[in-house]
């Protein structure tokens, strides 16, 4: 089968790697960042040669109870002070988080896969099991590029009990890697010569010895999974046979390994064009593969880690992804916009889900806001759909919700009640004849605006309480006229509302999770309806 694999693969793969000659992936960028509050500098003794082997950490304040440990690992060309995405979300959790050095780059023998690496890493978690409130049966190891490589060597190599790896995009095969990159021009070849060469002159066993993918692998109870996108080798550095080797060596039983065809095709065509869904963080999921504890997902992107739903993925706690899977499309203003927004905390929450989000700050329905024709929504409705269709793959949505109607109910708009009814009705008439709108399939949700607390909120939106309160009386008659599902979180956020907004209009974090909690139960009970009133 390996020889049937390199016969096949070889002229698909050079292809591949001559189309894209990147010197260094954004997820291989070495640039230091500002971390988050909280992260500091810590140093452990290396219990083989001594040397001081630095890390960043987290510790949440005073835990209560023993809390998980989630141990993220650097790139390749990066060491421990690279900034890690991930880190804000682990931060936001209240789990501990180190981010250890293990050698710094893959760039010289004592990196690179070394005894070293392991041992640093062993290190680092033994240190804090010992000095922190860490709960020992909740260690979680995850890594990208390089760290996703490290997270390989970890899984096999590591002799600490740890309950999940998670590798995004990792280098299983120093070897094939070497060659891949040889051949791109690519300073990860010279980087690995460093690493396993005296001479310059490539020494195969000493490459075979620092992969992952020649290790021989016993059982572990712990949870494995690999996640790679389809088009890294052509637009990223790693291919996707790195990953995809190592799982089918792991899996148990043929039907559960990736066929020698499903590789062809996703190496020629970077997709399986039958597969309609689920998603991950809103791209098809081409492959989702499952071997006993290991499991392999093979996404439509890149070179690249998904970390808006990276860490839900993470089975910390014994805490289970929400396996929902729909199509959605939320046009909305301000509330809807920002990182902490209920629609982008759809994302994490619903992480299999295609969540578009079409929001604008200071959007309208259908007025030329601020004197600003981008912030009419009518208007620009036409652009609204080819950009929503693009993302969802050129399908119709299973949801569309609306959330507009705060600053169409501004002061300068006060005498303008009738043309806002006019807007929205014209707006829900030209999407149920777009290619975003399915009959029997879309629903359409219209979500009440929230209160205005007229003690806070500034002058322009003077008399915008009284206002919302008109047009959601007219959005509950028009949902019951067009037979349409509509969303109360006005009366929802009502209460207590002075202590859910900093400014009278804009929503807290807390209050932006409870829409999207309150969105996710609205959604499950329609499904289980099955779309009917």
């Amino acid at each position: 089968m390996k020889l049937l694999l390199n016969s096949l693969f070889s002229p698909l793969l050079l292809l591949a790697f001559c189309l894209n000659g990147m010197a260094q992936t954004a997820w291989d960028d070495t640039q230091k960042k500002k971390w988050p509050e909280g992260v500091k500098e810590i140093s452990v003794k290396s219990s083989v040669d001594g040397a001081e082997q630095k890390a960043l950490f987290f510790a949440p304040t005073n835990p209560s109870e023993k809390r998980p440990l989630i141990v993220s690992l650097h790139t390749w060309s990066g060491d421990y002070t690279q900034l890690d995405p991930l880190v804000f979300k682990v931060v936001e959790k209240g789990y501990y988080y180190v981010h250890p050095d293990f050698r710094g780059p893959n760039n010289r023998k004592e990196a690179t896969g070394s005894k070293l690496v392991i041992s640093d890493i062993e290190d680092i978690i033994q240190h804090l099991l010992k000095t922190e409130r860490i709960d020992p049966s909740e260690v979680h190891i995850v890594g990208v590029s390089g760290g996703g490589y490290a997270t390989l060597l970890c899984y096999s190599r590591l002799k600490l009990p740890v309950k999940s790896f998670s590798a995004w995009v990792p280098i299983s095969d120093l070897e094939s890697w070497y060659h891949e990159t040889s051949r791109r021009n690519l300073a990860y070849a010279g980087q690995i010569l460093k690493s396993t060469s005296d001479n310059g002159t490539p020494t195969v066993t000493e490459m075979r010895s620092r992969s992952p993918l020649f290790d021989t692998i016993k059982n572990r109870p712990s949870e494995l999974f690999i996640y790679t996108g389809v088009n890294d080798g052509y637009t990223g550095s790693v291919p996707i046979t790195q990953s995809i080797q190592f799982y089918n060596k792991l899996a148990k039983r043929n039907k559960d390994k990736v066929t020698d065809k499903e590789i062809i095709t996703l190496l020629s065509q970077r997709q399986l064009s039958h597969v309609s869904g689920p998603f991950l963080e809103g791209r098809k999921l081409y492959v989702q593969k499952k071997s006993g504890n290991v499991g392999l997902r093979i996404f439509d992107g890149t070179h690249e880690q998904l970390t808006q739903v990276a860490l839900g993925l993470i089975p910390v706690q014994g805490q289970k992804a929400n396996p929902t899977s729909m199509r959605l499309l939320a046009i909305g203003a301000s509330n809807e916009q920002p990182p902490n927004s209920w629609v982008n905390q759809l994302v994490g929450t619903l992480p299999f889900s295609n969540i578009v989000n079409y929001s604008i700050s200071g959007n309208t329905v259908g007025f030329n806001n601020l004197d600003n024709p981008k912030l009419n929504t009518l208007r620009n409705l036409d652009s609204l759909v080819q950009m929503a269709s693009a993302k969802n793959y050129q399908e119709p949505f299973d949801y569309i919700t609306i959330a507009l109607g705060t600053n169409d109910c501004k002061a300068i708009f006060a005498a303008d009640f009738e043309v806002v009814k006019k807007n929205y009705q014209a707006l829900l008439d030209k999407l149920q004849s777009s290619k975003l709108y399915a009959p029997h399939k879309t629903r359409l949700i219209l979500m009440t605006p929230p209160p205005i607390d007229h003690t806070k909120a500034i002058a322009k939106y003077e008399g915008g309480n009284e206002c919302v309160r008109r047009l959601n009386q007219f959005l509950r008659q028009l949902a019951t006229e067009r037979h349409l599902l509509i969303l109360d979180t006005f009366s929802s956020l009502s209460v207590g509302f002075e202590a859910k907004t900093t400014d009278g209009v804009h929503l807290s974090t807390d209050a932006q999770r409870s829409i999207a909690e309150e969105l996710i139960r609205f959604v499950e009970a329609d499904r289980k309806r099955g779309g009917k009133e």
